[in-house]
């Protein structure tokens, strides 16, 4: 009995103990969330807490860089009851002697960074319980003018500062690797992106821009071969602003998976922010409009290790299910007052600062349409590519890659205006600062009258018979010139020259210079008696035209040679009627310049 009195004694003076430390704990809980809950003030009335907490906030990123950055901000305030803080005036800054220091010990980052806030708002925070196990939850976060400088320059030689710069990371997995942001919104940032590792700087900025971002959440996810742990991403939504009003910019259900290295998109568009009509009037001039949609967006190969090492972005397959994109412009508007030089897309491709290379990019499915509202006939004209399968290979700025392979292949089939089908294979130059590239081609068979599409609104021509049996064209297009050759066999085509009656808003034939066009036009090629003629490509290039525009110029060449038996000369201006159909989808003439708001060029001519 005195065994069993004393196992009693000992069992309540242990709940007793157990029941003072849980007081204790209690409150010493709600003294510092009321102390947090005060304002940051040095009169003895404010919080004890806060000023700690900052203190030892700055200290820690201060140790954790090796004295290598520091913090300031004007304002720091925290209710953990509520949920919220916010921190004001933000700065992350860093010490230039320190970091000279750091590269002479070989110890330094490979990235150098200055960052900004003016505000960082964090609404209804703190861990809570989900299916995945505890997690740090935020239901919303607010950055508001962040303006980030990153300078990229690899410090070879010196493994060991890849895990000293990796310390401000580690201070914050323990809360990214179970995380979940119900909406983050990003205002007004400010990007300045520096690569330093070639002879020459490159940058890249990006202004003002606004992101949105929905359910942000990370998990642990499973162990890669390395044996390093991952931290897998996902996003349901995310929408960039372009700055200029232009574009939504919008990806959904993200999901990128580091063990793997895989990244998934279910959809991708980029969506014009205005309607065809307000577009233009906004711009002024005949600028394109574009409209993108991709689906099931995938990729494969990421080189996770070379990003985290050396910001370079690898990838070895990239692939989208399905695609449609729309071109439109109105030639209603003149062209704009600039010199496109240095503007193909694979010369744009070598100006960026960051590094990538994507192996091989597979489009499985796409529909392509160039639209354009022509002027005289105020109609819209349409060049259709559909139903297209499109491989790209080498896809690169990365300078070593550039040399063990300096070319960028396309290689497309598409069915042209819905009838003929259209094999193309482009090779471009990714060393030449000219830009130069070639183009081989060759068009099945067809109904001519196909084309009736594109040649009736723009050309004011229209194809009233005959069949286009087979074409091929190659041509060598740099930002200067277009030189090359047409063969194309086609048999019975007649044509009629159009135009507009304004009073029924029709396009009507003009039956004499329609009978004169088909007397000098031959009807087939090879001709009767056998002979046939070829199609010489040389044209040289406006340096306003863009892209596309001077290779349908190009094109158009060939064919007017072709079929109006009537050789280009380089500079010397092109009369025949076909080569006019290429002459405006290249782009209205400059001296449309006096147009404004839209008024029809025919409508002016009449006043």
């Amino acid at each position: 009995m005195a065994e069993q009195n004393k196992g009693t004694k000992i069992l309540s003076r242990v709940l007793i103990v157990i029941a003072v430390i849980g007081v204790v704990l209690a409150g010493g809980w709600y003294f510092i969330k009321r102390d947090l809950s005060k304002p940051n003030k040095g009169n003895g009335k404010g919080s004890v807490l806060k000023p700690l907490i900052e203190n030892k906030l700055k200290d820690m990123v201060i140790a954790a860089s090796d004295s290598l950055y520091h913090i300031t901000f004007s304002k720091f305030d925290l209710n953990v009851d509520s949920g919220y803080a916010i921190i004001s005036d933000f700065k992350l800054i860093p010490d230039s002697a320190v970091y000279n220091r750091l590269v002479a010990a070989h110890k330094a980052p490979d990235n150098l960074m200055r960052m900004s806030a003016a505000d960082v708002r964090l609404n209804k925070f703190g861990f809570m319980d989900t299916p995945e196990g505890n997690r740090f939850g935020i239901e919303r976060a607010v950055v508001v003018r962040p303006k980030v400088w990153i300078s990229n320059k690899r410090q070879e030689g010196s493994q060991a500062n890849q895990d000293k710069e990796s310390l401000l990371y580690k201070t914050f997995m323990s809360f990214f690797k179970r995380m979940h942001v119900q909406h983050t919104s990003v205002k007004n940032a400010d990007i300045v992106y520096v690569n330093r590792n070639e002879a020459v700087e490159k940058y890249d900025r990006l202004h003002n821009l606004n992101i949105d971002i929905t359910d942000f959440t990370t998990s642990p996810a499973a162990e890669a071969d390395s044996g390093k742990s991952w931290t897998d991403v996902g996003v349901a939504k995310f929408r960039l602003a372009t700055p200029d009003s232009t574009y939504y910019l919008d990806c959904k259900n993200i999901k990128l998976l580091p063990a793997k290295h895989q990244l998934s998109m279910a959809h991708m568009s980029l969506l014009p922010r205005q309607s065809k009509a307000t577009f233009h009037k906004t711009y002024g001039f005949a600028r394109d409009r574009i409209h993108l949609e991709y689906d099931k967006i995938s990729l494969s190969g990421i080189d996770i290790e070379r990003f985290m090492r050396k910001q370079q972005i690898y990838v070895s397959n990239y692939t989208v299910a399905n695609s449609w994109v729309e071109v439109y412009t109105n030639y209603n508007y003149p062209l704009k007052k600039e010199l496109r030089r240095n503007t193909y897309f694979h010369r744009q491709l070598q100006t960026l600062a960051f590094d990538i290379t994507i192996k091989q990019m597979d489009i499985l499915h796409g529909d392509v349409y160039f639209k354009i509202l022509a002027g005289k006939s105020d109609k819209v004209a349409t060049l259709a590519l559909t139903d297209s399968k499109t491989t790209l290979y080498n896809i690169t700025n990365n300078t070593l890659q550039k040399k063990r392979n300096p070319y960028l292949t396309v290689v497309s089939k598409t069915l042209l205006m819905n009838a003929g089908l259209m094999k193309t294979r482009y090779v471009f130059n990714l060393t030449d600062k000219a830009g130069g590239y070639t183009v081989s081609s060759t068009i099945g068979s067809m109904d001519a009258r196909a084309f009736n599409e594109l040649s009736r609104p723009l050309g004011m021509m229209e194809v009233k018979e005959g069949r286009i049996n087979h074409s091929e064209t190659f041509m060598r297009v740099n930002e200067y010139r277009a030189t090359g050759n047409t063969d194309m066999y086609y048999t019975g085509v007649k044509v009629s020259l159009l135009k507009r009656d304004d009073d029924t808003d029709t396009l009507k034939r003009r039956g004499f210079l329609s009978f004169v066009t088909n007397m000098v036009t031959p009807n087939d090629n090879p001709r009767k008696n056998g002979n046939f003629k070829k199609g010489p490509i040389n044209v040289v290039r406006d340096p306003h035209d863009s892209f596309f525009g001077f290779l349908w110029k190009g094109m158009a060449d060939g064919m007017s040679s072709a079929m109006m038996g009537m050789y280009q000369n380089g500079k010397k201006a092109d009369h025949n009627i076909i080569l006019k159909v290429g002459k405006m989808i290249s782009g209205p003439g400059r001296k449309a310049d006096n147009v404004k708001n839209g008024v029809n060029q025919d409508k002016k001519r009449k006043q």
